[in-house]
Protein backbone atom coordinates (compact mmCIF):
# COMPACT_ATOMS: atom_id res chain seq x y z
CA UNK A 1 0.00 0.00 0.00
CA UNK A 2 1.30 3.47 -0.93
CA UNK A 3 2.37 5.71 2.22
CA UNK A 4 1.32 9.24 1.71
CA UNK A 5 2.15 12.01 4.45
CA UNK A 6 0.31 14.95 4.90
CA UNK A 7 1.89 18.33 6.02
CA UNK A 8 -0.78 20.59 7.81
CA UNK A 9 0.91 24.20 8.06
CA UNK A 10 0.56 27.92 6.58
CA UNK A 11 4.63 28.49 6.59
CA UNK A 12 5.89 26.82 3.86
CA UNK A 13 9.39 26.86 4.70
CA UNK A 14 8.43 24.50 7.23
CA UNK A 15 6.72 22.32 4.82
CA UNK A 16 9.96 22.05 2.71
CA UNK A 17 12.05 21.57 5.43
CA UNK A 18 9.78 18.66 7.05
CA UNK A 19 9.16 17.07 3.48
CA UNK A 20 13.18 17.24 2.85
CA UNK A 21 13.43 15.52 6.29
CA UNK A 22 11.02 12.42 5.18
CA UNK A 23 10.94 12.56 1.69
CA UNK A 24 12.44 9.05 1.80
CA UNK A 25 10.04 7.35 4.11
CA UNK A 26 6.72 8.12 1.56
CA UNK A 27 5.85 7.34 -1.65
CA UNK A 28 4.01 10.97 -2.05
CA UNK A 29 3.95 14.23 0.62
CA UNK A 30 0.71 16.12 0.01
CA UNK A 31 0.62 19.64 2.00
CA UNK A 32 -2.39 21.99 3.17
CA UNK A 33 -1.97 25.33 4.04
CA UNK A 34 -5.08 26.24 5.66
CA UNK A 35 -7.92 24.18 7.31
CA UNK A 36 -10.04 24.67 4.62
CA UNK A 37 -6.98 22.58 2.26
CA UNK A 38 -6.54 19.87 4.67
CA UNK A 39 -10.22 18.82 5.17
CA UNK A 40 -10.79 18.88 0.84
CA UNK A 41 -7.44 16.23 0.99
CA UNK A 42 -8.34 14.35 3.85
CA UNK A 43 -12.07 13.94 2.39
CA UNK A 44 -10.56 12.44 -0.70
CA UNK A 45 -7.88 10.77 0.21
CA UNK A 46 -6.47 7.68 2.90
CA UNK A 47 -3.07 8.99 4.63
CA UNK A 48 -1.00 7.12 5.85
CA UNK A 49 0.07 9.68 8.74
CA UNK A 50 -0.55 13.60 9.54
CA UNK A 51 1.62 16.06 10.37
CA UNK A 52 0.02 19.59 11.54
CA UNK A 53 0.93 22.32 12.76
CA UNK A 54 -2.24 23.92 15.63
CA UNK A 55 -1.40 27.68 14.91
CA UNK A 56 -2.74 28.05 11.66
CA UNK A 57 -3.33 31.39 9.63
CA UNK A 58 -6.91 32.82 10.94
CA UNK A 59 -7.94 29.08 12.48
CA UNK A 60 -7.34 26.30 15.00
CA UNK A 61 -5.24 23.31 13.71
CA UNK A 62 -7.30 21.46 16.11
CA UNK A 63 -10.38 21.87 13.99
CA UNK A 64 -8.55 19.22 11.58
CA UNK A 65 -8.50 16.74 14.58
CA UNK A 66 -11.77 17.64 15.35
CA UNK A 67 -12.94 16.45 12.49
CA UNK A 68 -11.37 13.48 12.11
CA UNK A 69 -13.28 12.66 15.79
CA UNK A 70 -16.51 13.71 14.56
CA UNK A 71 -17.12 12.70 11.37
CA UNK A 72 -16.39 8.39 11.77
CA UNK A 73 -17.15 7.43 8.32
CA UNK A 74 -13.91 9.68 6.74
CA UNK A 75 -11.49 8.17 5.08
CA UNK A 76 -8.47 8.67 8.06
CA UNK A 77 -10.14 8.06 10.84
CA UNK A 78 -7.54 6.13 12.40
CA UNK A 79 -4.46 7.91 10.86
CA UNK A 80 -1.92 8.50 13.38
CA UNK A 81 -1.50 12.69 14.02
CA UNK A 82 1.67 14.35 14.88
CA UNK A 83 1.39 17.54 16.34
CA UNK A 84 4.60 19.91 15.25
CA UNK A 85 3.60 23.26 16.74
CA UNK A 86 5.98 26.22 18.25
CA UNK A 87 3.11 26.67 20.71
CA UNK A 88 3.46 23.61 22.90
CA UNK A 89 3.91 23.87 26.53
CA UNK A 90 4.37 20.79 29.01
CA UNK A 91 0.59 20.66 30.16
CA UNK A 92 -0.72 20.49 26.37
CA UNK A 93 1.55 17.61 26.02
CA UNK A 94 0.67 15.63 29.48
CA UNK A 95 -2.77 16.73 28.64
CA UNK A 96 -3.24 15.41 24.83
CA UNK A 97 0.34 12.65 24.79
CA UNK A 98 -2.13 9.94 24.38
CA UNK A 99 -4.28 11.45 21.70
CA UNK A 100 -1.79 11.88 19.20
CA UNK A 101 0.99 9.58 17.86
CA UNK A 102 3.52 12.07 18.91
CA UNK A 103 3.81 15.80 20.09
CA UNK A 104 7.04 17.31 18.68
CA UNK A 105 8.16 21.68 18.97
CA UNK A 106 9.51 23.75 16.29
CA UNK A 107 12.19 23.89 15.34
CA UNK A 108 12.13 20.19 14.63
CA UNK A 109 14.67 17.84 15.35
CA UNK A 110 15.22 15.58 12.43
CA UNK A 111 16.20 12.47 14.02
CA UNK A 112 13.13 12.89 16.81
CA UNK A 113 10.66 13.42 13.66
CA UNK A 114 11.88 10.45 11.56
CA UNK A 115 12.31 7.94 14.67
CA UNK A 116 8.96 8.91 15.21
CA UNK A 117 7.06 8.27 11.61
CA UNK A 118 9.52 5.20 11.37
CA UNK A 119 7.78 3.91 14.48
CA UNK A 120 4.40 4.13 13.15
CA UNK A 121 4.72 1.57 10.59
CA UNK A 122 6.69 -1.06 11.99
CA UNK A 123 4.86 -3.88 11.21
Amino acid sequence: MEKILLIVDDNKDIVDVVQSMVEDLFDRIESASTVESALELLDGEIFSAIILDINLDGRNGAEVVKYLIDNPDNFNQATPVVILSGIITPEFTERYQRRFAGILTKPVNSDELRSLLENLFID
